[in-house]
């Protein structure tokens, strides 16, 4: 109910806007990169295919699920926060 699909003009500003982009393996993940914002790969657990494993994958993080995008964001801000105090010490 609260998602809109809409397939008008072109991505780049949609990606600006957001936090971050959930993909299945598209080129979008590359506008992502260089916008320098998040990118996770969504792919339902199962065999990953080596003609899977291209730009795409690599640049993102790798998700099955939400649960996984819950467990990714918490990993980040976990190693920030350790970056930060190591930072600090120094």
């Amino acid at each position: 109910k609260k998602i809109k699909i809409i397939y008008e003009n072109d991505i780049i500003p949609w990606i600006m806007a957001s936090k971050g982009l959930i993909h299945t393996g598209c080129s979008t993940s590359v506008d992502a990169y260089i916008l320098k914002k998040k990118s996770y790969y969504w792919l339902p657990k199962r065999k990953i295919y080596k003609y899977e494993k291209n730009l795409p994958f690599k640049i993102s993080n790798l998700i099955n699920n939400f649960e996984d995008l819950k467990k990714n964001k918490k990993k980040k801000l976990i190693l920030e926060k350790a970056l930060c105090q190591k930072k600090l010490k120094i």
